[in-house]
């Protein structure tokens, strides 16, 4: 708790300044204690007065007055008790002297009393220096060089700007107010992340509930495991922001709504979702990083099953937003490692996704038209932006490709005999042949006949659709010089024990 700088109340929201943070308590357990602030001076004492009223619609609370000004038979002493395990939390409460039910308790940052049982509210520790700073920002600063994405962690350039700091705390080579520097700068608003109109996000869930994200698996959602870099498309959630300062969340081209707000939806047919910070009733996260997302309330609340929550079986629910499997860690996404498959020197694959990306340098994106019943001539798309769901190949020397996020309102192309799929689709030893993957063929790159045994083709990739079956067995590539790509004059037909890679890149 910290001396805040008008009316020597005592605010315990912030941390302004390294003296304010320094308190002494002076007594015993039998007579009670007295308890002092440095940054108040010489002869400022915690009163307890219950009779002492601030300016705060004449409300009682805790305040620092001048020892020697009070009356003799103000009460300026507490009682500390032990408080153990308050939500799993090992501490103490004050109260106080002799009157156990006026404890010390936190009311919207401020410190007021308590008089039912000791709760997280009323439960006090004392940490030295560096295990605050172990404890409370060491927390943020890992969470941030880990997942600098993280909304309510910090920006990366605020991290570099005090990297020498945070090194020299871990070595314990720096000086006790260095922590108080650090807990300055980082608890600002200015030095987070927030959430923008139009942002990518990957939505983990509770910490109570394990490292899994929030997905789109088929037409339903779920939750996969947590990749330590985003490459998955399914877990990418766009933020829509709305007229009424709520936001519609969607991925792959759908949006969470419905009646109970937990199916995946048209756009217009979208939940709205007030996002906060989660202040959990049931879980010890960090609450510098947990959030939620509530269709109704947009504070913390307990009131009505409104908000996006992950139950013990792991399915997605409607819960109050105070709990703490309603609570959500929001990673920024900006952008999205694609898979290139290997094929002689060059580096290969296709790509359907519901968002527009940018290419990165040594990678090109092509469309296709269709020259004749086997070939494909392929189309540089100029400037490197694709459009959202626009069916491409991609042709690069590298085995990954980091597609940059984008929100350009980029026109579709034209004649593109490239489509795709942002869901699954299942398919049959009879339907088989009414797609075209990519794949080699005798060392020809091209879309080819799905392999036998193939039940679905992935989400996120791009192919040729004929249906019915055109009987082609498939399309070679060609580029604006008529130049085949790969071996040419190679009998085509479906692929058995030739190198091939399906539309997962395997």
């Amino acid at each position: 708790m910290t001396l805040a700088a008008e009316q020597q109340t005592i605010d315990a929201s912030t941390i302004e300044a390294f003296d304010a943070q320094m308190w002494c308590f002076v007594g015993n357990p039998f007579d009670g204690f007295k308890i002092y602030n440095k940054a108040a001076g010489e002869g400022m004492i915690l009163s307890s007065s219950t009779t002492m009223s601030g300016n705060n619609g004449g409300s009682t609370y805790p305040i620092l007055m001048d020892e020697a000004s009070l009356p003799e038979d103000n009460n300026t002493t507490w009682d500390i008790t032990a408080s153990t395990n308050i939500s799993g939390i090992n501490g103490f409460y004050i109260a106080q002297h002799g009157i156990t039910a006026n404890k010390m308790n936190l009311r919207d940052g401020k410190l007021a009393y308590w008089s039912s049982g000791a709760d997280a509210g009323s439960t006090f520790r004392v940490l030295n220096l560096q295990a605050l700073y172990n404890a409370e920002l060491g927390s943020i600063v890992s969470a941030s060089q880990s997942h600098q994405g993280y909304v309510g962690a910090l920006k990366s350039e605020i991290i570099e700007q005090y990297q020498s700091t945070i090194d020299a705390l871990a070595a314990g080579t720096s000086s006790p107010e260095a922590y108080v520097t650090l807990y300055n700068a980082f608890n600002k608003p200015e030095s987070t992340i927030a959430l923008t109109d139009g942002g990518y996000y990957r939505l983990h869930c509770a910490p109570v509930r394990g490292n899994y994200v929030l997905s789109v698996d088929a037409e339903n959602m779920g939750l996969k495991s947590a990749a330590p870099s985003t490459s998955d498309a399914s877990q990418i959630w766009k933020a829509v922001r709305t007229d009424d300062g709520k936001y519609k969340l969607m991925a792959q081209g759908y949006a969470i709504g419905g009646d109970n707000s937990l199916s995946l939806v048209d756009e217009t047919e979208a939940a709205t979702f007030y996002f906060g910070k989660n202040l959990t009733t049931d879980s010890n996260g960090d609450p510098n990083l947990i959030w939620f997302f509530d269709t109704t309330n947009s504070e913390s609340s307990n009131s009505g099953n409104t908000a996006l929550n992950v139950n013990q079986s792991h399915n997605i629910t409607l819960l109050p937003n105070r709990y703490g499997a309603s609570a959500w860690l929001v990673e920024e996404v900006k952008t999205l490692d694609v898979t290139m498959n290997p094929v002689g020197n060059e580096t290969w694959a296709t790509l359907y996704l519901p968002f527009s990306v940018t290419t990165p340098e040594g990678v090109t994106a092509y469309t296709g038209t269709q020259k004749d019943e086997n070939t494909v001539q392929l189309t540089a798309i100029e400037g490197g932006v694709i459009p959202a769901q626009t069916g491409v190949v991609l042709k690069g020397t590298a085995t990954t490709c980091p597609l940059t996020l984008t929100n350009d309102a980029v026109a579709p192309v034209e004649g593109n005999i490239f489509t795709g799929t942002c869901l699954p689709i299942s398919v049959t030893p009879e339907t088989l042949e009414n797609y075209y993957v990519l794949s080699t063929l005798q060392g020809v790159i091209g879309l080819y006949w799905p392999q036998e045994g193939t039940t679905a083709l992935a989400a996120n990739k791009a192919y040729i659709d004929n249906t019915p079956a055109a009987g082609a067995a498939g399309y070679r590539f060609v580029f604006g010089d008529d130049t085949t790509v790969g071996i040419d004059g190679a009998q085509l037909g479906q692929p058995s024990d030739a190198p091939y890679y399906d539309l997962s890149g395997r």
